[in-house]
């Protein structure tokens, strides 16, 4: 084991940390956004849902209802 670190050592030790600053941001933006997307209740009226193979687009009625409108006939 080597007892004195190197220029590579640092750059190694940086791009670890770097690596890791990235990935706990995008962690936690990525529970804030779905927090306030919860919140929102956006993933209640507006998502795509597969149903048995055909694609239909939630829409919210006026009166907060959802309905199934299909992109096939």
């Amino acid at each position: 084991m080597l007892e004195v670190a190197t220029a590579k050592s640092h750059k190694v030790l940086f791009l670890n940390t770097l690596a890791f600053t990235v990935c706990f941001a995008a962690w936690m933006f990525n529970g804030v956004l779905v927090t306030f997307l919860a919140d929102n209740q956006v993933f209640d009226h507006l998502f795509l849902a597969d149903n048995g193979g055909r694609h239909a687009l939630l829409q919210v009625l006026d009166d907060g209802e959802c309905t199934h409108e299909s992109d096939s006939p």
